[in-house]
């Protein structure tokens, strides 16, 4: 999915929420869409729909999408810190 950097400080506007869920052989689809007028509305609603996913074990994520259908944000995940996919994580050893 291509991405927007978000230059304006403009809280009102047309943005969406929406989940998109992941399937074998890299398919995924759009599963739920919501709209909302205010910026900081709907990133709140992204950081929890992804913190309820999350919970739930589903395999998808939450972006906000602006009135052009391009994410600007995506919901941050619920038990892991920010760069956690792009940390060298440390491999448990096995006893001999």
């Amino acid at each position: 999915m291509p991405a927007r950097r978000v230059n304006s400080v403009r809280d009102d506007g047309r943005f969406g929420v929406i989940a998109v869920t992941a399937f074998p052989a890299g398919r995924w689809m759009e599963t739920f869409r919501v709209n909302f007028t205010s910026r900081a509305s709907a990133y709140e609603a992204c950081d929890r729909l992804q913190d309820d996913l999350d919970r739930d074990g589903d395999p998808a994520r939450a972006y906000v999408i602006d009135a052009e259908g391009i994410p600007i944000h995506a919901g941050r995940p619920a038990h892991l810190p920010a760069n956690h996919f792009f940390a060298v994580l440390p491999r448990k050893s096995r006893a001999a």
